[in-house]
């Protein structure tokens, strides 16, 4: 079974010998499976400038630019490819990195009431200086029991 990583180094390896159809059929495959219709829509772009340059050259019309175009379309494959192996690993790997770009993503999706969060902010601060000032000042049987209950109430949320 091939993996994830070996399927894009594989594009990658068909971009740099000059194999941009078959980089792209694959990219296109991936970004299909993906349900990715930019790349898609991208993966179309590259491959219409591509058929046009070859047209050209096949016709035997001189184009001072076409290794700048062709120089931009194997750049283009490989942002493709990087941006589809991102997206892929994002959904589904076990990585580290990718787990918390997970975890960012989804938190991304959640609606956030900015002043709930800004008050809960003032809220632990307030408390950390309380704590802090206890602490630093006070030594007192009494106030290790406070100081228990404090830590343990806070532990809880």
């Amino acid at each position: 079974m091939v993996n994830r990583n070996e399927i894009f180094i594989n594009i990658c390896e068909h971009i740099s010998r000059g194999r941009i159809l078959s980089a792209l059929a694959k990219l296109d495959m991936i970004a299909g499976a993906m349900q990715d219709t930019a790349s898609k829509d991208e993966i179309s772009k590259i491959r219409e400038t591509y058929h046009w340059m070859l047209e050209y050259m096949s016709q035997g019309i001189a184009d001072p630019e076409r290794m700048k175009v062709y120089a931009n379309i194997k750049s283009r494959c490989y942002q493709i490819a990087d941006a589809l192996k991102e997206a892929k690993n994002t959904i589904d790997s076990h990585d580290f990195v990718y787990t918390q770009k997970q975890y960012v993503k989804d938190d991304m999706n959640t609606s956030w009431d900015i002043a709930a969060v800004v008050d809960e902010i003032e809220s632990h601060n307030a408390n950390k200086g309380l704590t802090d000032f206890i602490d630093k000042n006070i030594d007192h049987p009494a106030i290790d029991m406070v100081r228990r209950a404090f830590y343990k109430y806070e532990a809880q949320m």
